[in-house]
């Protein structure tokens, strides 16, 4: 496996991962790399992850690349001497804008291995965990996240905030923070409409470095990527051929406390809300059901998929035995959404299983929780099919999902018709925007000249 050259043009990954067990934030960070190589192909791509060395990931993409990642260990713990801290890096990056003769504060910006990480990036991009840019997860969360940010412009580097929700912000604190950092970014983009009418009320008559732009979630374009054995509990190595239901648990929902609970206003308990979802599609089909984790942790872990999995298949099983199947096993986000792909229906509460779904035509039934939902699936087309939990109890929600199961062949239908448009806008992200420093961005920048 090799490496980049070394004059590639070189890019900062903020706000995802490949390890934290939610394949929602593994899906944004492996579609955001596709999206890097659509405009610049010799790309080096680095993450910003939180490791005491440097380390190095890769992903798959489905024309059979694997595109190593580098690492920047930037920590936030609580030793805040070492060079690596992420407080430190920001109060080094303050310290050096403030020298008056620039060889010295490029000096002591490029003599920090992680500065210089930055100031020698064409972008730093940054993209939250797709919904964490908010204090509704928390203010410890939200100034982690803001902290990154706010490193990224004081090192006077090229912040470009990816398609994702912004807020709500409902602190002061927190309105302050967001209203600086959306303000300075060189390119802002949002993934529904929504976020539009929550920058503009932010930032208010105030003049922003970039116009903020509606572009679709990322993840729409990750690819699929078929494995050769898909083990399930009890094993049913046919299972896909018979196009089942899929089912996506939230165990973030489903093992909620009752803080959780007021926190995301739910109008019925979850638990039972699920149970009845799943029994009514169960009477209505002669379908199987294929219970799919999206947030694969230790089941010990209080937002654990397949934990809520099996809690709701214990239930199931004596019922209706032979039906009620499990997904088993590790994936990648691009190894589910192939399965989910196989399915003849989707429902689901993990919105990135549902985009997994709706990018390759199958109908679903997103089951919302915060107003992210309706907003990605307008971008789609789609905002109907949506079940806003905060407002419908478990009988209008198992009432829903049966008019979109009898409803499924026209929907696969629009979905295939507008998917595909889409995921062009998703692809075309970088590339306008990005500076052009090797001879490929320079042909690319100069076409899209001549075409405009």
């Amino acid at each position: 496996m090799t490496r980049a050259n070394s004059s590639a043009p070189r890019f900062v990954l903020v706000g995802a991962s490949l390890d934290t067990g939610n394949l929602g934030v593994s899906a944004l960070l492996t579609a955001t790399v596709k999206c890097i190589l659509a405009a610049c192909p010799d790309a080096r791509i680095d993450l910003f992850e939180g490791t005491r060395t440097p380390q190095r990931d890769e992903v798959e993409l489905a024309d059979g690349r694997v595109v190593p990642l580098g690492r920047v260990g930037i920590r936030y713990h609580k030793r805040l001497w070492r060079r690596e801290h992420l407080v430190r890096l920001l109060l080094t990056a303050l310290l050096a804008r403030c020298l008056p003769v620039r060889a010295w504060r490029e000096r002591l910006r490029r003599g920090n291995p992680y500065l210089r990480a930055l100031v020698e990036a064409e972008a730093v991009a940054d993209i939250t965990g797709g919904d964490s840019f908010s204090d509704l997860y928390g203010m410890r969360r939200f100034l982690v996240c803001t902290l990154f940010k706010l490193l990224a412009l004081a090192a006077g580097a090229r912040l470009v905030l990816l398609p994702q929700t912004y807020g709500p912000f409902r602190s002061r604190l927190a309105r302050w923070m967001a209203r600086y950092v959306i303000r300075r970014a060189d390119a802002v983009y949002v993934r529904e409409r929504l976020s539009l009418g929550v920058i503009d009320e932010l930032a208010g008559p105030s003049p922003m470095r970039s116009r903020p732009r509606l572009v679709p979630d990322v993840a729409f374009v990750l690819d699929a990527l078929p494995r050769a054995v898909v083990p399930t509990e009890p094993p049913e190595p046919g299972l896909l051929a018979r196009r089942p239901i899929g089912l996506n648990v939230s165990g973030l929902l489903y093992h909620a406390d009752a803080a959780q609970r007021a926190r995301f206003g739910l109008r019925d308990d979850y638990a039972a809300l699920m149970e009845r979802v799943a029994t009514t599609l169960l009477e209505q089909s002669d379908a199987s059901l294929l219970l799919g984790p999206h947030v694969l942790v230790p089941e010990a872990h209080p937002e654990s998929d397949a934990r809520a999995g099996r809690s709701l298949r214990a239930r199931l099983e004596p019922r209706y035995p032979g039906r009620v199947f499990q997904l088993a096993g590790e994936y990648t986000a691009g190894q589910v959404k192939h399965v989910i792909g196989g399915c003849e229906f989707f429902v689901g509460a993990r919105m990135h299983a549902c985009i997994a779904a709706a990018s390759q035509g199958v109908p679903v039934v997103p089951l919302a929780y915060s107003d992210k939902f309706r907003g990605v699936f307008e971008t789609l087309g789609a905002g109907e099919l949506v079940v806003d939990l905060r407002r419908a109890d478990r009988d209008e929600t198992a009432r829903s999902c049966v008019r979109t199961f009898q409803r499924r062949a026209s929907i696969r239908a629009a979905l295939e018709a507008t998917v595909g448009d889409l995921q062009r806008q998703v692809l075309a992200l970088f590339a306008t925007d990005v500076p052009a420093t090797s001879e490929v961005r320079r042909e690319a920048v100069a076409v899209a000249g001549a075409l405009s």
